[in-house]
């Protein structure tokens, strides 16, 4: 097989739109590295006009014509390896390019489905657990008025001092949760409507389950009803305030939101 002339090896690389960087780096290398083509191109120059214009080494005319033609070959050479260098030079920074795209981009693919696979188990684990948690703290909520019934109806008679306690307690004053389209789940969202049932909830105290029940009437007992109202005022007010404290809190995240995405917009 005939060896390629590094013209011949130029013009395939060049008209080859797959060359690989590797192979452009190496025949930029052999074109104007150290004793590349171009300096051999350059020594040849020089030793051929030299040696035409040396009556020993060329004597007759035809000997100096000679030793011109081969300068001037050698210089047409020594042009056109000049004239490709940009070429090659262009043609290897797109080749570099196209490398580290290719390269980049399988690591975009893998990370993207590394970042897709996190997102759905996400998804899924959140929609699961926050569910059973909303569940589980709506359990807790309703079971504080049964806690609360036995806790008020305790007999001072027989020394009933034990108190239950409300589960609800345990809940932190703060907890918010929410679903994947940002719809609060806890605490419920507070309306006229539960306002007004959490006030008419009734007070129990001990005399009501006891002989002596019609001492806790407030018909009888002046105190109990007076009581009574004020705990009736004290939860409504606890419920509007945490319906307001929850709708400032939401509209101050919506703001900082809205904001982020405009300053990374």
């Amino acid at each position: 097989m005939t060896k390629q002339t590094i013209e011949q090896r130029i013009t395939a690389i060049l008209s080859n739109e797959n060359a690989s960087a590797a192979e452009i780096s190496e025949i930029l290398l052999e074109i104007e590295g150290d004793g590349g083509a171009i300096a051999t191109a350059e020594a040849n120059v020089t030793a051929a006009r030299e040696r035409a214009a040396d009556v020993i080494a060329a004597p007759t005319p035809r000997e100096a014509q000679d030793a011109i033609a081969v300068a001037d070959a050698a210089a047409l050479e020594l042009a056109r390896l000049r004239r490709a260098l940009p070429k090659l030079r262009d043609r290897l920074s797109a080749a570099l390019e196209v490398e580290r795209h290719a390269k980049w981009f399988g690591e975009f693919k893998a990370v993207e489905a590394q970042r897709d696979a996190l997102i759905s188990e996400f998804n899924e684990k959140f929609t699961h657990h926050i569910s059973e948690l909303s569940d589980l703290l709506a359990r807790m909520v309703a079971c504080d008025s049964a806690c609360q019934r036995v806790d008020e109806t305790a007999s001072l008679l027989v020394n009933e001092h034990t108190r239950l306690g409300k589960p609800s307690a345990s809940i932190p004053r703060d907890l918010v949760l929410v679903n994947l389209s940002n719809a609060q789940l806890w605490p419920p969202r507070s309306t006229l409507a539960t306002d007004v049932a959490a006030m008419m909830v009734p007070v129990l105290r001990p005399f009501e389950c006891s002989g002596d029940w019609w001492r806790a009437t407030p018909a009888y007992n002046p105190a109990i009803r007076e009581q009574i109202e004020r705990e009736q005022e004290r939860q409504g007010d606890s419920y509007r305030q945490q319906t307001a404290q929850q709708e400032a809190r939401l509209n101050a995240e919506e703001k900082e939101r809205f904001a982020s995405m405009r300053r990374t917009g």
